[in-house]
């Protein structure tokens, strides 16, 4: 584990993770559907490796990356949307067949709980798919509140749905350092610090386009795997 500034941590009261890259590696499944999009187009399809580097932002986003090769901006609208129909049937149908929980994503949530701290999910992916992710690893029953991608108060980086998430949780309105997010990617760190809220870093996930090592904003704290999130909450909340 390493330390992305020294200032102290202030203690939490709901954790929030991240699902994909974090909690969850999904880029199997999200590879076959965006390919079944390609085959439908005769394309090429592509590399597991090249779907990683572009996730994390929002199937819409990822099909318009898969349409031009990366050039998003390229992307004629019409052209993503009908594209993003086809991925998003294809997709809920098949959300968790290749996916795989991340290394102790289950007990680093059961952990947080155990100290007494409110848990909850928050992601860009739609709700559908994130609902029947969930249930299917039995993180559902883990956690004080979820939202997707589509949900209405907004999407990641925007801060509303992390402070909307944070509150329904709670049942009340926390103060804002009292949230952690937990993620790998600058979509993360950012919507933390666009709330406020602390904003922990994990190695490893789906940041190949911007390393959280070397990414702007910086988060609050970096550790290499999920099992050392406890380490630091220890000093918070010791295990009940």
């Amino acid at each position: 584990m390493s330390l992305a500034r020294a200032a102290p941590l202030p203690p939490p009261r709901v954790v929030v993770f991240d699902l994909d890259g974090t909690l969850l590696d999904s880029v199997g499944d999200l590879t076959f559907a965006v390919n079944e999009v390609m085959r439908a187009r005769d394309r090429a399809p592509w590399p597991q490796q090249q779907v990683r580097a572009w996730v994390g932002e929002g199937a819409d986003l990822l099909i318009a990356r898969c349409l031009t090769g990366g050039f998003e901006d390229r992307a004629a609208p019409h052209d993503v949307a009908a594209a993003l129909a086809e991925f998003r049937s294809v997709y809920i149908d098949r959300c968790w067949v290749d996916s795989t929980l991340l290394p102790g994503a289950l007990e680093a949530m059961d952990d947080v709980r155990a100290r007494g701290i409110a848990t909850a999910v928050l992601t860009n992916k739609p709700s559908a798919p994130t609902r029947r992710i969930m249930e299917h690893f039995e993180i559902m029953s883990r956690v004080d509140g979820w939202l997707g991608g589509d949900a209405a108060v907004g999407r990641k980086p925007d801060p509303a749905p992390l402070l909307a998430l944070a509150a329904d949780a709670l049942r009340e309105t926390p103060d804002p350092a009292t949230i952690w997010m937990i993620g790998d990617s600058v979509t993360d760190i950012a919507t933390a610090k666009n709330a406020g809220a602390v904003a922990i870093a994990v190695r490893g996930g789906y940041d190949d386009a911007a390393p959280i090592d070397r990414c702007t904003p910086r988060p609050d704290r970096t550790i290499d795997r999920l099992s050392e999130l406890g380490r630091l909450i220890e000093a918070f909340a010791p295990l009940r």
